[in-house]
């Protein structure tokens, strides 16, 4: 099933506290597994910086979008200048200064990033968990019936 959500965000000293409480909400809402909640939450947090540094003031509208296996956010009205950065892969030794290493992180820990009219695509996905939550809970499994003894 598809969800979507829509807000304005006015990026000002504010606004990363503003964005970790709604993603806090959102996931709880959608019922997102809160694994993927800090790459999120770094990500958009790491864009807020970056937009302060371009242009104070700046007002953005964001929508949320939800299927079964990816969240994606998707930001309007951004500078150019911003816009530009995302055109590029980065590597570590290309950081040179606080944007190219906030776009660094995103680039990293976002699973898709995509300019398109003018918009910044932000995409993460939620379908399943990683590999190791999933043999942790094989090897608790294991350990708590291996803790019982064996019936006839």
């Amino acid at each position: 099933m598809k969800k979507s959500d829509k807000l304005i965000l006015n990026i000002d000293s504010q606004a990363v506290g503003f964005v970790e409480d709604y993603v806090d909400q959102l996931f709880h809402r959608w019922s997102v597994n809160e694994i993927y909640m800090g790459n999120v939450v770094t990500s958009l947090s790491n864009l807020i910086f970056l937009l302060l540094d371009f242009q104070k003031g700046l007002q953005t509208q964001i929508i949320v979008s939800l299927d079964e296996s990816e969240i994606s956010f998707l930001f309007s009205s951004l500078p150019k200048p911003v816009l530009k950065l995302f055109l590029k892969e980065y590597n570590l030794q290309d950081i040179l200064d606080n944007a190219t290493q906030s776009v660094f992180l995103i680039q990293k820990i976002a699973d898709n990033i995509l300019i398109e009219k003018g918009q910044l695509i932000i995409t993460f996905q939620v379908g399943a968990l990683p590999d190791s939550i999933n043999e942790f809970r094989k090897k608790s499994l294991s350990n708590h019936q291996k803790s019982f003894p064996k019936t006839r």
